[in-house]
């Protein structure tokens, strides 16, 4: 029971995850649009914005990745055992 709830519960911190992946993944493309029309190292603060977005989702998506492959090893725990 102990361990289903542990399951459960990796499982809602990877949703959480997602959900936070995804909304990165919106500011990702409206920075997208509003910088089509500047061309890249035009405007400093465009190109720090744009590198800073970045490398947020990045290690988001890492940590992401890292929680996803938590819960399915605590799945497979649970069904050997």
């Amino acid at each position: 029971m102990e361990s289903e709830r542990g399951s459960v519960s990796k499982f809602r911190k990877f949703r959480k995850d997602l959900l936070i992946e995804a909304v990165l993944f919106l500011v990702m493309l409206g920075y997208f649009l509003a910088a089509e029309s500047h061309s890249v190292g035009e405007n400093l603060n465009m190109t720090v914005v744009g590198a800073a977005i970045i490398a947020v989702w990045t290690c988001w998506t890492l940590a992401t990745a890292r929680d996803g492959l938590e819960w399915v090893a605590a799945r497979v725990r649970r069904r050997v055992v």
